[in-house]
Parts: structure tokens; sequence; C-alpha cells
């Protein structure tokens, strides 16, 4: 139960601690190219093509880190 509350409490302080910073806020986007190969098949190579987007945020915890 003590490490629970002393976790709870670090938990807390390193938030108040974030919430001083503006956290920066973004996009990303890219291409997945996946190249299968299978010794079974006599198409021995299959290209897969994807594409990604998201966003991210990064948040600085401390100068130290």
């Amino acid at each position: 139960m003590k490490k629970l509350s002393l976790l709870l409490v670090a938990g807390c302080f390193t938030l108040a601690a974030a919430a001083q910073q503006k956290p920066v806020f973004g996009i990303k986007a890219g291409i997945n190219v996946a190249g299968l190969h299978n010794d079974n098949i006599d198409d021995a190579y299959d290209t897969k093509l994807g594409f990604h987007l998201g966003g991210l945020a990064h948040f600085h915890v401390s100068p130290k880190i």
C-alpha cells in the first residue's frame, strides 16, 4: 500500500511539473512497403504498399530527461 501511495504522489508531482510547459503537437505521415517471400509459391516476391497518417504530441517532462 505504501508503494502505491508513493507512486500516486510521484505521478501527481510529475503531471503538475509537466503542466507548466507547453506541449508541441504535429502530424505524421508515411508509406509502408513490405516485401513478402515464400519458397512454396512460384511468385517468389510480392510487394505490399500501405500508407499511414497520425498525430503526435511532444511533452517535456524535465530538462534533465
